[in-house]
């Protein structure tokens, strides 16, 4: 992965800001983290689990891609509405980076959803923004917000 040392940072910072004891006007990462803990425990993760899913905030596609994974969509015109490239989309920058080595694929989370996206691709409409934006329009976040995406 591109920018690992940046991403190592950026993560730890997360986490850093995530553990300060304030109120949640002065630290709205926190209290968004104290409250994707409770939301992923009522999805069944175990309390670790929760607490490493409830911080990711950088994320990208797998591992050796790039892009925004809507290019072969759209040429193939193989979707139907905005939906159909909002959750290719979803699917193909799901991935989240942290200070491990390896991403993680992280199913059920809302990528964009204050976080940040990698697409290592110039930054087109179609492929970049226009995901971005189907991606926001879908319904408010929950853990199982992407279920459906294969």
């Amino acid at each position: 992965m591109l920018f690992f040392n940046l991403i190592d940072l950026f993560d730890s910072a997360v986490k850093a800001v995530a553990k300060l004891d304030e109120t949640p006007e002065n630290n709205p990462l926190a209290a968004q983290v104290k409250q994707e803990i409770l939301d992923w425990e009522l999805a069944g993760l175990s309390k670790e689990e929760a607490q490493g899913r409830s911080q990711f905030r950088v994320f990208g596609s797998k591992p050796g891609a790039y892009g925004a994974g809507l290019q072969g969509i759209i040429e193939s015109q193989n979707w139907n509405d905005d939906a159909d490239l909002a959750t290719a989309y979803i699917n193909w920058s799901s991935y989240a980076y942290t200070s491990t080595p390896q991403p993680g694929r992280a199913r059920g989370h809302r990528p964009y959803k204050n976080r940040v996206i990698l697409t290592l691709v110039p930054p087109l409409y179609k492929g970049g923004l226009g995901g971005v934006n189907g991606g926001v329009a879908r319904p408010k976040h929950s853990p199982n917000a992407s279920a459906k995406c294969k």
